[in-house]
């Protein structure tokens, strides 16, 4: 934790060696332009997550909004683990574009059996009452589950009492649902959220 290492506590169970990445990727979801987008936040912040796990031993499979698997050059479905796979990563990573959806797509079997093995770390935009609870819904017995909460509308010029709302209302759902959960906006470091949500209790650390 000084040196600002990312730290992953990883029990024995043989389920927990194996990772989802799910990121939100559809457009209604962001706000801000480019670079200072909400969604290349996002991107970045899964990207970090991504490869931090692998590094620790995950094999780390990455999905997006469609329920489609990400993929650029050898990263498969069985995902990637070890030092070696961060390169095939941000490669996928590099690719990511929004998607037109206005829904994630996770309440089909398909989809829901993408993320339902191992430790899920979804990275969330703008999400009403009813998709708060599917992806809620993802997460399934004891399994570990992490959100990181985008406040997209941090990243507008100018947004609704209501809008600012919704962030914080996908948090306690999640929560309730039994993720543990980070509220993001641009300022955040997501070094300090990892940390912070490692020390309660999830089984991973921080992101550099």
């Amino acid at each position: 934790a000084r040196s600002g290492e990312l730290m992953v506590r990883r029990e024995e169970q043989p389920w927990r060696t194996r990772a989802t990445v799910f990121l939100d990727t559809r457009a209604v979801a962001h706000q801000g332009h480019g670079a200072a987008s909400s969604f290349e936040w996002a991107v970045s912040a899964a990207a970090s997550v991504a490869c931090h796990l692998a590094r620790r031993g995950y094999s780390v499979r990455v999905v997006h909004s469609d329920g489609e698997w990400l993929r650029a050059g050898p990263t498969s479905a069985d995902g990637l683990a070890g030092p070696e796979a961060e390169g095939p990563l941000l490669d996928t990573f590099a690719l990511v574009t929004t998607t037109e959806g206005a829904a994630p797509k996770v309440r089909d079997a398909a989809g829901k059996s993408r993320v339902r093995d191992g430790l899920l770390v979804a990275v969330l935009g703008d999400l009403d009452t009813r998709h708060s609870e599917a992806v809620a819904a993802l997460r399934h017995g004891h399994a570990s589950a992490l959100g990181l909460v985008l406040d997209p509308f941090a990243w507008a010029t100018r947004a609704t009492d209501a809008e600012r709302a919704r962030a914080g209302r996908t948090a306690s759902l999640l929560t309730a649902a039994g993720w543990r959960v980070g509220l993001c906006d641009p300022r955040t470091d997501l070094a300090h959220t990892w940390r912070t949500l490692a020390r309660a209790g999830v089984t991973a650390g921080g992101a550099r």
